[in-house]
Parts: structure tokens; sequence; C-alpha cells
């Protein structure tokens, strides 16, 4: 008797836990915070690390917009207006080339996007990188995947009790503030317009203070270090699926002054020419807006990368017009266009030289 007691307290107890998944994987199915299922716009609090998967497997575009934090501010609706085009945009922070061609991998496997917009960021080249924010189990459709996306820690824990706030907040009908409507927006993923001020003053505020200052790269055999890498990221994309634009984010000249302190200018514009030949025998089109005045004046940016929405906006009508091409034959001129900018800069800000 006490034997069957047991044995049926046992059963019960593993039905009550399968039971309690199967309820948790189902409502997480309904909500799919991070859209391994489907794509909503304007419904949850977004993370770029969580929902970028997802949306390049699920989102409906023909447009890919990949990079760092230098394509964050970009205006969807101004890639529909001036280019014609669906756009999805995945912007992360310091993202890496082995994260970039996870998640263009993903958007390969979609039929209808047959154009991609990559932002060319040299960090990217200075070491070999293997390792991925990219959660595995979102970039992959395997049951087991999904049984850890439907029960995962993030979903639940981080996630879901924000969405199911603010979906009982829509139901009631409650007006958010501007920047928590643009959390939920899908095309403004990751923007962080509304979060920083773009001055002057709050540029060498910070660089006074030691922030944002320029990564430390190993300088050894820095130019070999990123033409391997070069090899590796060019050889891994898929010219066939469609037209590509890269382009070098315009970062500010104080930016390149200290490249120009720390040794790696020169290995950074070497590295740049071969990518430029790299990338136009493949057939794409790449714009150099790095010699541009805008990165002479720091009213521009936040700090010495990062620039003002407006900045973004220049960079759409420049594709549109196609303004700024760079290619082998004039890649020594933007080069030399570079360098009267940061004479310029020199000039304009002597006091931070002496």
């Amino acid at each position: 008797m006490e034997k069957q007691i047991t044995k049926k307290w046992i059963i019960s107890f593993f039905c009550g836990v399968l039971g309690v998944l199967m309820s948790l994987c189902i409502v997480a199915y309904i909500v799919d915070p991070f859209f391994q299922f489907r794509a909503k716009d304007n419904s949850y609090m977004l993370s770029g690390q969580f929902v970028s998967a997802g949306l390049v497997k699920n989102y409906d575009y023909d447009t890919f917009i990949i990079g760092s934090s230098m394509t964050q501010n970009f205006d969807m609706d101004l890639f529909r207006e001036k280019l014609g085009a669906d756009p999805l945009h995945i912007g992360l922070g310091r993202i890496t080339a082995n994260e970039e061609l996870e998640l263009l991998e993903l958007a390969y496997a979609r039929e209808n996007v047959d154009r991609y917009y990559i932002c060319a960021d040299m960090y990217m080249f200075t070491e070999e990188t293997t390792e991925s924010k990219n959660p595995s189990y979102l970039l992959k459709n395997d049951f087991l995947s999904r049984c850890r996306y439907l029960l995962s820690y993030e979903v639940w824990a981080r996630y879901i009790p924000i969405d199911i706030g603010f979906m009982i907040l829509d139901c009631l009908g409650v007006s958010l503030p501007q920047k928590y409507q643009e959390a939920k927006s899908i095309d403004k993923l990751e923007n962080f317009s509304l979060d920083y001020t773009f001055s002057e003053e709050i540029v060498l505020s910070n660089y006074a203070g030691g922030a944002y200052g320029v990564s430390k790269v190993d300088t050894e055999n820095l130019y070999e270090t990123m033409k391997t890498q070069i090899d590796k990221y060019v050889s891994a994309l898929d010219f066939e699926k469609g037209e590509y634009t890269f382009f070098f984010p315009p970062y500010s000249a104080l930016y390149w002054r200290d490249t120009k302190m720390d040794g790696t200018f020169e290995a950074y514009m070497q590295a740049k020419k071969y990518f430029v030949q790299k990338l136009t025998d493949c057939g794409a089109i790449v714009y150099d807006f790095q010699s541009a005045d805008v990165i002479v004046d720091l009213n521009n940016y936040k700090d010495i990368t990062h620039y003002s929405p407006e900045i973004n906006d220049w960079m759409v009508e420049c594709f549109a017009n196609q303004e700024y091409i760079i290619t082998v034959e004039n890649c020594d001129e933007f080069q030399a266009g570079l360098e009267r900018r940061l004479e310029e800069f020199r000039l304009k800000y002597s006091y931070l030289f002496e």
C-alpha cells in the first residue's frame, strides 16, 4: 500500500512539473518576446542582443542594415523614402565580425532579402574573435533550442513581466512617453538619440576625463593581422545573395588624432585600402565618410566616435545621391582628404595639442 502511494506521489509530482513547464512554454510562445516565431512591432521592450536573430528570421524586409552603434540612429523612414527600401536595421554596440556573419547567415536564408548595407568598422579586424554575444539558442531552429528559448531565464525573469505590463497598458489606452514608445519600435532598435547630448563641450569634457578613448590594440604586425581577418570575413560573405553597400562611418577627427598618437593610423589606412579592393572586386559599392567636413566639428558628436542622428540622415542622402563612393583608384584621394581634415582640426583645437 505504501509503495502504491509513493508511486502515485512520484507520478503526480512529475505530471505537475510537466504541466508547469508546458504552461510556461505556451505563455512564452504566445508572448514570444524575442520574435522567434513571429515579429510584431510596437509590442515589447526590445533588446538588440535578444531580438536580433528573431527579427532577421521573421520580420518582413528586403533591405538588411547591420553594423555597430554607428548605425543605431538611422531613420528607417528615410531609407523607405530615399532608397525605396523595406528595411530591417540591426545595430549592436561593438559588434564583432563573427557576430555580423552569424546574423547575415540568417538573412541569406530569407528569399526576399536582396540589399545589404553594412557598416565597416575597422576595429573588427584588429584581432581574431570567435566568441559571440548572440545567444546560440536564438540563432537555431531545432527543437532543443526552441525549448531552451521558451524556458530561458532571459525570457521569464527579464522580459515577459515587462512585456505583459506593456500589453496591459496598451489595452487600457495608456499613452507612454516618447522614450518608452521608441524602446518598443523595431525601426528604433537600440536608437540612443534621446539618451545623450551632442555637443563640443560634452565631447571635450568626456575626453579630458579619459572616457570614450580609442580602444587599445596590439600594434605589432597590425596590418598583417587585419589583412588576415579581412580575408576571412570577405570569404564568408555570399555576394550572390544581392547588392552589397559598405560604408566607413565618420568618426570625429579627435578619434583619428588619437590613432595617430597610438601608432595605429597607418595600419588602419593600409587595411582600409585593402578592404576596399577586396569588396569592389566582389562587386560591392563602398562609401567613405571619414574625410567629410562633419568630422571636424565636435558639436556633431557625443564622444570621439558617436555622431548625432542628423549625420545618419546625411549618410542616407549620400547613399541616395551616390556621393562619397570610394574605389581603389580614388582611395589615396580620400586618405589625403582625411589628412586635410586633421590639419583643420589641429588648427581649430590647437590648445589640445599644446
